[in-house]
Formats: structure tokens, C-alpha cells, sequence
């Protein structure tokens, strides 16, 4: 996966909360870079930690067998694409995505 993918998924699937475009643009390099310098986690060998016990996981970045990526979390009833509740069958692995910039408002 290239960075340029990785922008094109996160401009298509996920938008962090409260950042302007500028701050937006940077998060997505930022978590480009990171993505790529992680490594991808095997289903088989974990899932993310739920938030509580009633809550599904964290978004994190996802993989299926066709090679299709996504910002999705998992819960009792599987994996699950952000936005919106569409089920994502034959997902392979995931990485967490790191944390939003911080903002610094004057």
C-alpha cells in the first residue's frame, strides 16, 4: 500500500471531528506516514480491545482478501464499515489509526 492510497481511503471514508481543512490535510499525511511505518495485525492473531463491554472497538484501518481497505471497527457482530452500519465480509487485518492532531485554537 502507498501513501497515496492511504489519503485516497481516509478522504473517502473517514473525516475527524472539529478540524478545519488545513488540520484535516495534515492529520491524513501524518496518518499516512504512520500507517506505513506499522504493521498490519492478522485477525487470526487479535482484534482491537472493545471500548467498554457494550461498545465495539476503536476505527482502526482494515484490510479484506480482495485487498480492499477501509476505516471500519469491529463488534459482536463483526466488522463494520465507518460511516454507517454496511457489514465487511473476508477482512484479513487491521492496524489502529493514530490519534487526531491537536488543535491549538488562539
Amino acid at each position: 500500500m502507498n501513501r497515496d492510497k492511504i489519503i485516497e481511503i481516509l478522504e473517502n471514508t473517514y473525516r475527524p471531528p472539529g478540524y478545519d481543512v488545513a488540520g484535516i490535510y495534515l492529520w491524513r499525511n501524518r496518518v499516512a506516514d504512520e500507517i506505513l511505518a506499522s504493521q498490519w495485525i492478522s485477525v487470526e492473531d487479535g482484534l482491537p480491545e472493545p471500548i467498554a463491554n457494550t461498545y465495539p472497538s476503536n476505527n482502526v484501518l482494515v484490510i479484506t482478501k480482495r485487498g480492499v481497505q477501509y476505516v471500519a471497527y469491529h463488534c459482536s457482530f463483526g466488522w463494520e464499515h465507518y460511516p454507517g452500519c454496511d457489514d465487511l465480509p473476508n477482512v484479513t487485518h487491521w492496524q489502529p489509526l493514530p490519534a487526531p492532531p491537536e488543535t491549538h485554537e488562539s
